[in-house]
């Protein structure tokens, strides 16, 4: 699960229960990578980004999840 989604008035969007995973990219629409972290992932900060949509790519050891977040 992923909250706040969307998020509005948050810096940060919250994974529970936390996901072990081997890497993690937050790209934009257009694939431009903005934040990319290996480790276990709980939260992730969107302090300085603006208003859009944005692709969270968490990649487990049983594949790729997807998540799409809005601001």
């Amino acid at each position: 699960m992923l909250f706040p989604n969307p998020i509005v008035n948050a810096n940060e969007v919250h994974l529970e229960p936390a996901l072990a995973y081997i890497h993690y990219t937050l790209t934009n629409v257009v694939g431009r990578v903005l934040q990319q972290q290996a480790g276990t992932l709980s939260r992730v900060s969107l302090v300085d980004l603006p208003a859009g949509v944005y692709l969270l790519v968490v990649q487990t050891e049983a594949g790729p999840k997807t998540f799409r977040l809005l601001r």
